[in-house]
């Protein structure tokens, strides 16, 4: 077993290099208006969990478009229609969003199909509620909840600088992923919520689930967690080849995410998920050392071991971390 340096910086999704493209079809999904070619937008909300914490609230009272050509669009919830602020709303809503129960395949629609022009967009926004953006509250402390302090964020709200384009007739069917681990940091007794998002066209994504071995799991010593990282040849040194400086640098975006797997008391095993991860090569590492991975510090992190995967759109691939043959 070697002792690697590691980043958990991803940024937004830099890991989509090409334009977030609709597959939908002819159907009923189709959209058109006289003023010209349309097509539909649906977003959903998932997160990679944070182990300390039992739920984490954020509240988001509407979002910001920016197409390539044109002026910003700007939207509020009215129940769970989106819509434009200059269109009349009876009911504005907020919607406050459990992050902690929105983990692995598990999504939260933040808003009913929307009929957008068919076009490409720079960048989205999120839009938080400046007068209480958000709170959280911790396994060890039970139900006392402690306020998150987002910079800038309850006025500016959360930027996800990806582009995106509508295509005139089909639906575009999103999910942004709040990444939590590598989001809320501690400071004091406060807790700062720097948001790291992944926006991720659903036609173009699966999932990622399986078990961890007894074996890789020592007794009371084992902080345990699955890494998942873009595939690099040669696949049995990943992890290790990626340069690393600074856990902060955000050009170091081979990792997409983490887990932590979660014990099954019937079957006496751990088993972890992940998911919405964009079609691709893959590999996964477990580590019994998550605790040691802060991130502002280059740690050494132990990982074995490492496992190559595909990921396919519409499926689940099954990956188990299984004990070495004897």
């Amino acid at each position: 077993m070697t002792t690697l340096p590691r980043s958990r910086q991803i940024s937004t999704l830099l890991l989509i290099t090409t334009l977030l493209t609709a597959c939908g079809n002819d159907d009923s999904d189709t959209a058109e208006t006289e003023s010209g070619s349309m097509g539909t937008m649906s977003i959903d909300i998932t997160d990679a969990p944070l182990d300390e914490a039992s739920h984490l609230f954020v509240r988001i009272t509407g979002l910001e478009l920016k197409p390539k050509n044109g002026e910003l669009l700007e939207f509020i919830f009215c129940n769970r229609h989106l819509i434009q602020i200059n269109e009349e709303c009876l009911n504005q809503t907020i919607h406050e969003l459990d992050l902690m129960t929105l983990t692995g395949k598990v999504s939260q629609a933040l808003s009913d199909k929307r009929i957008m022009p068919a076009q490409q967009y720079n960048w989205m926004r999120l839009k938080l509620d400046e007068a209480n953006p958000g709170h959280i509250k911790l396994t060890a402390t039970g139900d006392t909840e402690y306020s998150l302090t987002i910079p800038s964020g309850a006025q500016t709200g959360l930027k996800i600088n990806t582009q995106l384009t509508i295509q005139e007739g089909h639906d575009l069917r999103l999910t942004i992923d709040f990444d939590l681990r590598k989001s809320v940091h501690k400071a004091g007794d406060d807790y700062i919520l720097r948001p790291t998002l992944r926006l991720v066209d659903n036609s173009h994504i699966g999932h990622l689930s399986g078990t961890i071995d007894p074996f890789w799991i020592p007794a009371g010593t084992c902080s345990p967690a699955v890494y998942l990282s873009e595939y690099s040849p040669p696949a049995e040194s990943v992890f290790g080849l990626i340069d690393i400086t600074d856990d902060l640098h955000p050009e170091n975006n081979a990792l997409i995410t983490t887990t932590y797997p979660v014990y099954n008391e019937e079957s006496g095993i751990y088993e972890y998920e992940i998911g919405f991860i964009p079609e691709g090569d893959y590999v996964a590492a477990f580590t019994c050392n998550a605790i040691d991975d802060q991130l502002e510090n280059n740690d050494e992190i132990n990982f074995f071991p490492q496992l190559q995967t595909q990921i396919n759109a519409g499926e689940e691939n099954t990956l188990n971390f299984l004990p070495p043959p004897l």
